[in-house]
């Protein structure tokens, strides 16, 4: 039932749009919103020409205007679907009426969000682009949604400690000198990692010496970790980390350089030399080499397109909001909200 009033104050709050009446001689007209049954009645008391007619239920009128006004929420459906879902809307919003949902104490409220949907229509969505940002606007979107050139690579990594816990159970951050030790004592296990590797580069074999590692080799607080294909930018690609691809990660630069070091036709399948993060010792392998990939031309204009609007409608609303909000006289009492609220 309540899917049933929401779907009802819509129709009403639209329609109402045209049918506020505006009552009071004094320099600040009050509104006078109609309730209830008349509320209904004004919603429904208008006529149509046969042409525009696309339906009647129960002698209610649906129009081509309305098609076209539903549309807009829902451009991928067909004319047919649209009508079909108008004509459903309107059955269901006539038993609403008849059980008497159009004088609950929520149609005021959906009332004054249909006005605001209006008029925010007319005043705001249609602003005007500023044409002065487009080309920039472009230009930042070809070179910030691109697919760099990357590289896929897997690795083995000794994680070197950046906290350690005492006795008592508390934990000490440490600093970067107090690292120093531990990325000498690293250093040591992974060189242990490349002569159980005794030239073995694939997946597994650097599985296995992990395990091998973690089991009978290095304790805690230090570690033995395996990535298998990460994907990357390659060193000096210029790109928005929000904006790789998915399934693409960004790696510090001692690790993309390392990497790249092994990025050679004749090099891919081989490990790498110990490669210094830091997070720790790597052992690098890179499989291949990613090509970049532009943005799509005309997903590119559509994208500036939008942001361009989005813009122009924002600054509008503030615009718009301001002018409406200066000289305004509001006292606003937020205390008065309560603890529940708060919570």
């Amino acid at each position: 039932m309540k899917k049933e009033m929401a779907i009802l104050g819509r129709l009403v709050g639209i329609a109402l749009v045209i049918g506020t009446m505006v009552t009071g001689c004094d320099a600040s007209p009050q509104v006078e919103h109609p309730a209830g049954d008349e509320a209904w009645d004004l919603a429904h008391s208008f006529e149509a020409a046969d042409e525009e007619v696309v339906a009647r239920i129960n002698g209610r009128v649906i129009t081509v205007e309305d098609v076209r006004v539903e549309w807009k929420s829902t451009p991928d459906a067909t004319a047919d679907q649209v009508l079909e879902r108008l004509v459903e809307r309107e059955v269901v919003a006539q038993q609403a009426q008849q059980a008497g949902y159009h004088r609950g104490q929520e149609i005021p409220f959906v009332r004054k969000q249909g006005l605001i949907t209006a008029m925010l229509e007319e005043e705001v969505e249609s602003a005007d682009v500023d044409e002065s940002r487009r080309e920039r606007l472009y230009q930042q979107v070809t070179a910030a949604r691109r697919a760099p050139e990357g590289l896929r690579a897997s690795h083995l990594v000794i994680l070197v400690p950046t906290e350690i816990e005492e006795d008592d159970g508390t934990v000490t951050r440490l600093r970067r000198d107090d690292r120093e030790p531990y990325f000498e004592e690293a250093r040591r296990f992974v060189e242990s990692a490349l002569d159980a590797l005794d030239g073995r580069s694939d997946d597994d074999a650097l599985r296995e010496v992990a395990q091998y590692l973690e089991a009978e080799v290095i304790d805690e607080p230090f570690q033995a970790v395996v990535n298998e294909h990460l994907r990357f930018p390659r060193p000096g690609q210029y790109y928005e980390a929000d904006h790789l691809p998915r399934g693409w990660v960004s790696v510090v630069d001692e690790f993309s350089e390392g990497a790249e070091a092994m990025a050679g036709q004749d090099r891919f399948g081989q490990l790498s030399q110990p490669v210094r993060t830091n997070f720790g010792w790597h052992l690098i392998r890179v499989d291949e080499v990613l090509l970049e990939r532009p943005v799509d031309e005309e997903s590119a204009h559509r994208f500036v397109e939008g942001e361009l609007l989005r813009q122009a409608r924002q600054q509008r609303y503030a615009e718009f909001v301001e002018g409406l909000i200066d000289g305004v006289e509001a006292e606003i009492y937020p205390e008065r909200l309560g603890s529940v609220f708060e919570e």
